[in-house]
């Protein structure tokens, strides 16, 4: 089954019934096949009576979040059942297949407004950058201003991000630089 979520927005249902009444009660275990992409979140074992055999059960999947680049992934939800009936005892069932589509993608997160500096104050502004995404090996991200007469970095003009901090945004700070000319509201930007 398709399933695309990559979010743990919602979940999905699978409900579960016995096809015949056993004699004995009959555990129905679920697990996945890779715990970064889907997870159970309820129902994870299941018992089957004489009484409820018939009656729906549920059991609730749901996709994980994993930040990484990863495209999309297949997954299984696998199905074991144990009974004193033999009949229900180790009854194969084909594994339930789900594909999370990947919602990451190489993006920088900047956190902070656009502002208006006074030049002659030399005042000072500060935003934060983090990735979208986690690497797979050290990101640097260069800065620059549009205009160093107008406007300076203080603290960095780059930002290292690596697999560990790469959710850890990282402040940067800048400065508006008097040039001791006359020339009205300048607009200057980093990139």
């Amino acid at each position: 089954r398709d399933w695309s979520s990559d979010v743990c927005s919602s979940d999905l249902a699978v409900q579960v019934t016995l096809a015949a009444k056993p004699a004995k009660d009959v555990k129905i275990s679920f697990a996945v096949s890779d715990k970064t992409e889907i997870d159970i979140a309820e129902g994870a074992e299941l018992t089957f009576t004489p009484d409820n055999w018939d009656k729906a059960q549920t059991v609730s999947v749901i996709g994980v979040d994993d930040y990484a680049i990863d495209g999309n992934q297949e997954s299984q939800l696998t199905i074991k059942s144990v009974s004193d009936d033999t009949n229900f005892n180790g009854l194969e069932v084909a594994p339930l297949t789900f594909i999370t589509e990947d919602n990451d993608s190489a993006s920088l997160i900047i956190e902070g407004e656009s502002r208006s500096l006074k030049e002659e104050a030399a005042e000072n502004a500060t935003f934060s950058v983090s990735l979208g995404a986690q690497p797979t090996s050290i990101v640097t991200v260069n800065l620059q201003s549009s205009d160093i007469t107008e406007l300076n970095l203080t603290n960095a003009s780059s930002l290292k991000f690596t697999v560990d901090n790469w959710n850890v945004p990282q402040e940067v700070e800048v400065i508006s630089v008097d040039d001791n000319l006359a020339d009205k509201d300048q607009v200057a930007y980093i990139s």
